[in-house]
């Protein structure tokens, strides 16, 4: 992706066919896939392999490799505690809920709110679940899916 959004709507106010749009520009029209992008991540946050990010996600094993083999569909809420599991800013956490198709955090939404904070604040899915629950709102983990 070398072209910025706002190029991209500028080229697209132009063009003369959606089909001339979409020729020139196939290559910025999609993202990596988004479990290529969180596997990146590994090195800068010290994570030796997905088994140690499964573990800290604090979901059950077989639930997250499953959603790794294309198995299970990835949610947000697995993307969120995936996130914290291995210390994502709140720039890399944001730019995995993108690539998901995910609605990204919104400080203005209560959840959210408090969700960006334990991010820049190096929260555990545990510490952050607490919170979420002190504050009467939904938790990441599905009972049946969290361990």
């Amino acid at each position: 992706m070398k072209k910025t959004t706002t190029q991209l709507l500028s080229q697209i106010s132009q063009a003369k066919s959606l089909q001339e749009f979409q020729r020139h520009n196939s290559q910025e029209l999609t993202y990596p896939p988004v479990l290529d992008y969180y596997l990146s991540l590994f090195p800068k946050h010290n994570i030796k392999n997905k088994a140690q990010a499964i573990s800290l996600s604090e979901n059950t094993s077989t639930y997250v490799y499953s959603v790794f083999r294309g198995e299970r569909p990835l949610n947000r809420n697995l993307c969120l505690c995936l996130a914290l599991a291995i210390g994502c800013s709140i720039t890399e956490t944001q730019t995995l809920l993108k690539y998901g198709g995910f609605a990204q955090l919104y400080p203005r939404n209560p959840r959210d709110l408090l969700i960006i904070f334990a991010l820049n604040n190096g929260y555990s899915v545990v510490q952050l679940e607490e919170l979420l629950s002190e504050n009467k709102q939904p938790l990441l983990i599905d009972e049946k899916k969290g361990k």
